[in-house]
């Protein structure tokens, strides 16, 4: 989704932004995943909605096996993709075999065949198929560039499938077919003579590595009982001044990309292998941020634009308006010295702040954190079952997503003794008790 803007004047929430001339152009060079490795790659998919017939139009399709072919479309690039799953053998139990007209041009029979070996037995609860990656190219904008993924299939119940009967309901109820992204784009650039490395993640595996920042429908929760964590749509920004990229180095991709001091336009083109950092340097108003942040994440008001912040400065200068915040990252200290690493999204009901030069204006969030433990029931439950959440509370009504020790062992920190969570404090213990002081239910909350 590449957006075109002038040389000079951008127009961004109704003011007219004065762009210095000199952009920063910054080269991105496809990389194809390798086969095993254990550094970081981003990750992105795309679930496909399945059809027991085939799509609207004229198609070319190879003799199929299935009693049951399933069909799914799939947007990459400019164009929907049909996908046919079959089987390699009539007695087979399970889809294993994968039609993809990776020409586009409704002739799947002159396609390489895309076959996946079976896990599990009918028997099994689920089942599952492992095919492998799949290079391709496909048109963005119109300009045929290198794609890479890996489809994923997966079956449950396989036997109340059968007995309930292969309907378009039924099929996308009890099978999952997934595109999963095995290519990236990355690129290395200088501000102030400090280098700084980018990775795009595809996050909806569409092949696109551009999708900006938008926000779902939440109006369906303006009467829920409890805190609702915002989750961002869009494909994901890497950026890291360090050696290595790591999933916590992901941002929403916005309108903006600010680091240090230093405000920029972002417009990247994966047709035109650059990403171009365009400074904006009028036009803007000065926000204070409450605490220390690696990196933060804010949204207009309106929800239509995001800027991403890289190690700002404890005052920071953005366009004016009103804002809230998305999510931010940063590293605290304990009393003993080891290094903690905390994340928070914020919710729906996090405020808003204006942000208009006329006063500094400052950013609410962090310390102190407050615990926030909920209770509700999940439709079709049974009326006396209900369920417990434990959220640690930002001062900007965010919730804590991750807290980690990634550095020191002097800690006095009681950690977690579960598997994987050694570095994350001991999780907190409830006790459910009656008016008259019977205890009714006692226990630990859970991660996860």
């Amino acid at each position: 989704m590449k957006k075109c803007f002038p040389k000079v004047m951008v127009c961004v929430l109704g003011f007219c932004l004065v762009t210095a001339a000199l952009a920063v152009e910054v080269p991105l060079k496809y990389e194809k995943y390798p086969d095993k490795t254990k550094s970081f790659y981003p990750s992105g998919t795309a679930v496909l909605q399945k059809t027991i017939k085939p799509p609207n139009g004229e198609w070319k399709i190879p003799e199929l096996k299935s009693e049951h072919p399933l069909y799914a479309l799939a947007k990459l690039g400019d164009k929907e993709c049909l996908f046919i799953m079959d089987r390699q053998n009539t007695d087979d139990f399970f889809y294993n075999r994968l039609y993809y007209d990776a020409n586009g041009n409704n002739d799947l029979t002159d396609d390489p065949v895309i076959d996946g070996a079976l896990r599990g037995s009918p028997n099994d609860r689920s089942v599952s198929v492992n095919f492998p990656v799949v290079d391709t190219t496909i048109e963005v904008d119109g300009k045929s560039l290198p794609y890479s993924f890996r489809p994923a299939l997966n079956g449950y119940s396989l036997k109340q499938l059968e007995k309930n009967g292969y309907t378009k309901l039924n099929v996308n109820r009890y099978i999952n077919l997934y595109l999963r992204i095995n290519c990236t784009y990355s690129g290395e650039f200088q501000i102030n003579g400090k280098s700084y490395r980018v990775v795009l993640g595809d996050r909806n595996c569409n092949g696109r590595f551009n999708d900006k920042f938008t926000l779902p429908d939440y109006s369906k929760y303006a009467q829920a009982n409890r805190r609702i964590q915002i989750y961002a749509q869009g494909d994901h920004l890497y950026i890291t001044s360090g050696e290595k990229i790591e999933d916590y180095d992901e941002q929403v991709c916005g309108d903006w990309l600010l680091v240090k001091d230093k405000l920029f336009e972002l417009d990247i083109s994966t047709t035109e292998g650059k990403m171009i950092l365009t400074p904006v340097t009028e036009k803007l108003a000065p926000l204070k941020l409450a605490m220390k942040t690696e990196r933060i994440s804010l949204y207009t008001e309106d929800g239509k634009d995001c800027i991403m912040i890289y190690q700002p400065d404890k005052e920071i200068k953005i366009p004016q308006g009103k804002y809230k915040l998305l999510d931010y990252q940063a590293f605290k200290k304990d009393e003993q010295g080891d290094l903690w690493r905390l994340c928070a999204a914020a919710t729906l009901e996090s405020s808003s702040i204006a942000v208009d030069g006329s006063s500094k204006s400052v950013l609410e969030y962090g310390e102190p954190y407050a615990p926030i433990v909920n209770a509700f029931r999940l439709g079709g439950e049974p009326s006396n079952k209900a369920y417990l959440s434990f959220n640690v509370e930002g001062k900007g009504r965010e919730f804590l997503t991750d807290l980690s020790r990634i550095s020191g062992d002097k800690t006095k920190i009681q950690l977690s003794k579960e598997e994987g969570s050694s570095n994350r404090p001991k999780e907190p213990a409830y006790k459910i008790v009656k008016p008259d002081g019977e205890v009714i239910k006692q226990g630990s909350f859970e991660y996860g």
